[in-house]
């Protein structure tokens, strides 16, 4: 395993419950069975703060604390942009 992973997994600082969130997601991947649970708070059509938890792998644990570092005080338009960017 790549040792940036665990880096990036161990940045938890936004592994954190948010209660005054304006909107929250939970899924569980039928698959492998990793949970995660995602809230935000957007006010102005920016992304003031995100709270996750998780019961997954290293790999899902690093992917949302590098979501959750990057999409922080960024507008969703923004947001929308890259991830259509991406899909292409």
């Amino acid at each position: 395993m790549d040792l940036r992973i665990l880096e990036i997994a161990s940045h938890t600082e936004n592994n954190k419950i948010i209660e005054d969130f304006t909107h929250k997601s939970k899924h569980k991947n039928p698959l492998c069975g990793d949970e995660m649970e995602i809230s935000l708070i957007v006010k102005n059509d920016v992304i003031k703060d995100m709270g996750y938890q998780c019961k997954s792998c290293v790999y899902c644990q690093a992917s949302v604390s590098l979501l959750s570092r990057k999409i922080k005080n960024q507008k969703i338009e923004e947001i929308m942009r890259f991830i259509t960017i991406a899909e292409r």
